[in-house]
């Protein structure tokens, strides 16, 4: 419903005014609590590129891990084995000099 300006009365002038600061007042009250907001926002979007972040570099330490385990274990343990003086079976260190366990026999 639009009135003219020219045929509104005091009365509507006043009301029309009125609803226009209620308008204009929401708007800012809005735009006031969206500042107040935005900075919690942001903190759990920088969060959230965080963990993925963090997630990634997981990913590739666990990789990286993997391939250490895969490739190289081996050769450490034979090294080792070999520095050491002792012979590696499996991950157990033994010195070259003790019998194997079906070597052993029991006195009695």
């Amino acid at each position: 419903m639009s009135i003219p300006i020219s045929q509104m009365n005091v009365g509507e002038l006043i009301s029309s005014l009125r609803d226009v600061v209620f308008i204009l007042g929401m708007l800012t009250v809005g735009w006031k609590v969206r500042s107040w907001v935005q900075p919690v926002i942001d903190f759990f979007h920088r969060a959230n590129e965080f963990f993925d972040r963090s997630e990634e570099h997981i990913q590739r330490v666990e990789s990286g891990m993997q391939m250490l385990l895969n490739n190289h274990l081996s050769h450490i343990q034979s090294d080792l084995g070999h520095i050491s003086g002792r012979e590696v079976r499996g991950a157990i260190f033994v010195d070259s000099d003790d019998k194997p366990d079906d070597q052993i026999q029991l006195e009695a």
